[in-house]
């Protein structure tokens, strides 16, 4: 399956989720409105894992000192 991240460096404080990439919030590392102010956060392509850890790992290893936690609608 492929996953993405949303590093998002303004909501409280600076939180990264993963999503799959069919999530209606994420659209292929689109996000909601089609794309994302740079200014916000930023999509990460995660590339394909087959377990919902390697993509939470990944994500871990490609953004610094922010949390990382699972979308609460496409990963539960």
């Amino acid at each position: 399956m492929k996953y993405f991240a949303y590093e998002n460096w303004r909501a409280h404080g600076h939180i990264t989720k993963v999503h799959t990439a069919d999530c209606p919030f994420c659209k292929g590392g689109l996000g909601l409105a089609g794309g994302t102010r740079p200014d916000n956060g930023r999509w990460i392509d995660l590339g394909n894992f087959y377990a919902v850890e390697d993509a939470l790992a990944a994500a871990e290893t490609t953004v610094e000192e922010s949390t990382i936690k699972r979308c609460g609608v496409c990963i539960r």
